[in-house]
Order: structure tokens, then C-alpha cells, then sequence
């Protein structure tokens, strides 16, 4: 959270707190939210940088936007956990497990089947640009379609 807040006078808190709550209820975003400045960082490795692709956009957003996300995002998370909890499985989003938790996974259920003098197989798929590639109603159509949370929430989805 940006020292700003964090050193702010306690009686900005109710006021940040109802502008918050305003703007989840009115499913409205603030203009001066919504500016970004985009930065072109390098990408390592790469043989040549005089090609777009050879550099990673990060766009620096406003902290009163990350703070609203934040809030959104807790959101969806309760409504998931209590009405549609994910499968055990499923590594991303989950407090506990990562990356590193789904290699285990992985590299013990080959270990077993490799013990059991069985065949282990497994697939990976890297398939770039995907999510860039895809049409952004279709995505925002998936992530709809299993929320019922709140329709303030949906209308910032």
C-alpha cells in the first residue's frame, strides 16, 4: 500500500472507505483511475531489440485502482470458496500451493507409477499468445457465466 495511505490521518480512512464502496455500487471506475503509463523493460536473452516483441510491456497503474482490484478480487475469492470451491487440483489462485506444490504433485505421481513398473505419461502445452489470441468477450463470457456473486462485482468484470 502506498506510504501515503499507510501515513494518512485516520479520518481519510472513512472517507477512501465510502468512495470505495461507492464506486463497487455504481459499477464505476474513475477516469483518473484508469490512466496508466506504460514502460518497455527489455527482455533477456533476446539477439536484437529493434522489434516491439523483443520487449515486455508493464504498465504502471494508479494505487487507488490496485487498491479497488484488490477489493474485487477478495470478493470473487469468497464467493468462490464458499459457493464453488476448486478442484484439489488446481494449483493457480489457491493460498498454499504454487508452482513448485504441482511439480511435486507431478514428480510423485510419476515416481509411483515408476515403482509400480507402470507408464507415466504426461503432456504440456505452451501455447503462445493464448490469451492474447483469444477474443476478450469469450474470456469474460467463461469468467461470468459460473459468478453470481454480487452484480456490482460482475460489472467490473
Amino acid at each position: 500500500m502506498p506510504i501515503m495511505i499507510q501515513k494518512a490521518e485516520e479520518s481519510v480512512i472513512p472517507v477512501l472507505t465510502r468512495i470505495y464502496r461507492a464506486s463497487l455500487a455504481l459499477g464505476h471506475i474513475p477516469k483518473i483511475w484508469q490512466k496508466s503509463r506504460v514502460v518497455f523493460i527489455p527482455k533477456p536473452g533476446k539477439n536484437s531489440y529493434d522489434q516491439a516483441k523483443s520487449f515486455r510491456p508493464i504498465s504502471l497503474s494508479s494505487f487507488f485502482l490496485k487498491i479497488m482490484e484488490k477489493i474485487i478480487d477478495k470478493h470473487i475469492r469468497d464467493y468462490l470458496g464458499n459457493n464453488s470451491p476448486l478442484h484439489d487440483l488446481q494449483f493457480a489462485y489457491q493460498p498454499g500451493k504454487s508452482t513448485e506444490t504441482a511439480l511435486h504433485h507431478l514428480i510423485t505421481k510419476i515416481e509411483d507409477s515408476l515403482e509400480r513398473k507402470e507408464i507415466a505419461l504426461a503432456t504440456f502445452l505452451d501455447i503462445q499468445g493464448a490469451f492474447d489470441n483469444t477474443p476478450h468477450p469469450s474470456i469474460l463470457s467463461a469468467k461470468t457465466s459460473s459468478y453470481d456473486g454480487t452484480s456490482s462485482t460482475r460489472t467490473y468484470m
